[in-house]
């Protein structure tokens, strides 16, 4: 992968409008093509369609929400080499420890830090 985001293709799944708002807009405006859907379920309905190459969700959705997102995604053969991050507000040692164990590559708190959010990015990218 790259870390040049005008490279990047990226999927980000999140119910809240400003957090969905602040990662386009930063993605975007870095370079990269970005692609959202509000809802676990529009989520799945992209991917049907495009083939990212980053996927960002949010954990805590309605169904279904990041956690099952993240098991689509790693069932579907096309899918398995994605890479994926969770995003929550709910950023506990203890969340963060099972969105890795769940298989996630990255997980970012919010609100977004810039360069933290980037960083993590490019890191899973790189």
């Amino acid at each position: 992968m790259s870390s040049d985001l005008t490279a990047w293709r990226v999927l980000i799944v999140d119910d809240e409008p400003d957090s969905l708002r602040v990662a386009h807009d930063i993605l975007t405006l870095s370079g990269a093509q970005v692609y959202q859907a509000e809802t676990g379920a529009e989520g799945l309905a992209l991917l049907a369609r495009i083939m990212p190459t980053l996927i960002i969700t949010d954990l805590a959705m309605s169904t279904p929400n990041g956690w099952d997102l993240l098991k689509a995604i790693r069932a579907d053969v096309l899918m398995t080499h994605v890479p994926v991050v969770a995003v929550s507000a709910y950023a506990s040692v203890h969340v963060i420890d099972e969105a890795k164990r769940a298989g996630f590559n990255s997980f970012v708190s919010k609100p977004f830090k810039l360069t933290v959010f980037l960083n993590a990015l490019k890191e899973v990218m790189g």
